[in-house]
C-alpha cells in the first residue's frame, strides 16, 4: 500500500505491506503527494516538487525501491478544492506510459465537443 503522511513534518510518500502492516519504507526524498501504482506494482508514481516522479519497485526477494526520478513537469492544477468530487489531479494508465492530468486549458467557458463513435464516420 502506498500513502502520503506528514509524520516527518513534511508530506512524504511511504509504502507499507498490507494487510499485515510489516515493513514501512519512505519512497520520496523530497515532498510527495498522490501516489499511484502501475498495474503490475513494479513502479510507483507520485507528485513531487519537480512534477510527476517515478520509482522502480521490487518486492522479491525483499522490498527495494529505486531512486525517484522526474518523468514529467506538466502544468498540474494546484489542489485548492475537490473538483467534481475527486481529490486527484492525475492518474496513470495501467502500463505506466500515459497520464491523464487535470490542468487549466484556456478559458473555462470555451465549449468542448466530444465525438462518440467517430470510427463509424470514417467509412462514409
Amino acid at each position: 500500500m502506498a500513502y502520503k503522511s506528514s509524520e516527518s513534518g513534511q508530506n512524504q510518500i511511504y509504502v507499507q505491506s498490507f494487510p499485515t502492516g510489516a515493513g514501512k519504507f519512505q519512497i520520496s526524498t523530497d515532498l510527495g503527494d498522490e501516489p499511484r501504482w502501475r498495474r503490475d506494482g513494479r513502479e510507483l508514481f507520485y507528485l513531487g516538487p519537480q512534477g510527476i516522479m517515478a520509482v522502480d519497485i521490487r518486492t522479491s526477494p525483499a522490498f527495494e525501491a529505486g531512486n525517484p526520478k522526474p518523468i514529467s513537469s506538466p502544468p498540474i492544477r494546484q489542489k485548492l478544492t475537490y473538483e467534481n468530487g475527486s481529490p486527484y489531479r492525475y492518474d496513470v494508465a495501467p502500463d505506466g506510459k500515459r497520464f491523464l492530468i487535470l490542468t487549466h486549458v484556456g478559458n473555462p467557458a470555451t465549449p468542448i465537443t466530444v465525438v462518440l463513435n467517430w470510427q463509424a464516420g470514417l467509412g462514409r
